[in-house]
């Protein structure tokens, strides 16, 4: 069964990627407002500056705050999310951890390491099966692509790690010695006749043909019928390609978040 967590409580999710930091503010399961930063090992008050001059958590928005949960892939900054929410902003905090004995996450996990799962794949993955049913694989354009596939019953079976759209452009500027670090546009024809039109057409076309790559032997391995969300950074430019795309959700990584503190409300403290 999908999870149905209740409740109208005031949330922060926080997702502390590789390169950028993204705080959701929840009242139950309505996103109000998304503030993003670039990812670094802030101490917990650089944080409650950098939210209180974004005029983030103004007004009722911070009074009414109950707790803060954080899905973080970059261990230099756990702290200082875990310190902005007991020493700042006085709150309990629930710090995602997968492998956690007794952690609900509304899925099963089929993993031989559980521990080694990333809190952002957990939160897509719990996120996309709670919204949408299985079977579905949740697609993470970021600084990795990942895909995250949960079957029928809600067991997390596994996923995949592959290179991002920056990490092929930026190993190609900084491996290659005439090779620019060029945008990540669209280009307007795959044969290109620049080296800027040929990198363009690389990268775009290398993401293009690893994501239906993937797809076919997901859907090879598990079977017909399931179906994609996208989320992440770049989804908006590559989501499109996945075949049985139900939508492109970029803030589908904060809702899950959301949705396992909610889940996990008797395991906070300050």
């Amino acid at each position: 069964m999908r999870p149905k967590p209740t409740g109208a409580e005031t949330v922060l999710a926080v997702d502390a990627g590789n390169t950028h930091t993204r705080f959701g503010l929840f009242v139950g399961e309505k996103l109000r407002a998304i503030r993003s930063f670039p990812t670094g090992a802030a101490r917990g008050a650089e944080w409650g500056w950098k939210l209180a001059a974004s005029g983030f958590l103004a007004g009722s928005a911070g009074k009414s705050l109950a707790g803060i949960a954080i899905a973080s892939v970059v261990p230099r900054s756990t702290a200082g999310l875990a310190e902005l929410a007991r020493r700042i902003l006085n709150v309990p905090v629930l710090v995602i951890r997968p492998g956690d004995r007794g952690f609900v996450s509304g899925l099963k996990l089929s993993l031989r390491h559980p521990e080694q799962l990333g809190a952002d794949r957990l939160a897509n993955a719990a996120a996309a099966f709670a919204r949408y049913g299985g079977p579905i694989v949740a697609v993470d354009f970021g600084t990795a692509t990942t895909y995250d596939v949960v079957s029928r019953r809600g067991v997390f079976l596994g996923g995949v790690i592959a290179p991002g759209a920056g990490l092929i452009r930026d190993a190609l500027a900084e491996h290659a010695a005439r090779l620019p670090r060029v945008d990540l546009s669209r280009p307007k024809r795959a044969i290109g006749q620049t080296t800027l039109e040929c990198l363009r057409s690389g990268v775009y076309y290398s993401v293009i043909g690893q994501v239906r790559m993937m797809m076919q032997a997901i859907v090879s391995e598990h079977g017909k019928g399931i179906r994609t969300v996208a989320t992440g950074g770049l989804a908006g430019r590559y989501g499109r390609h996945l075949p049985g795309l139900i939508e492109v959700r970029e803030s589908l990584t904060l809702e899950g978040i959301a949705l396992l503190y909610r889940l996990n409300g008797r395991r906070l403290r300050r």
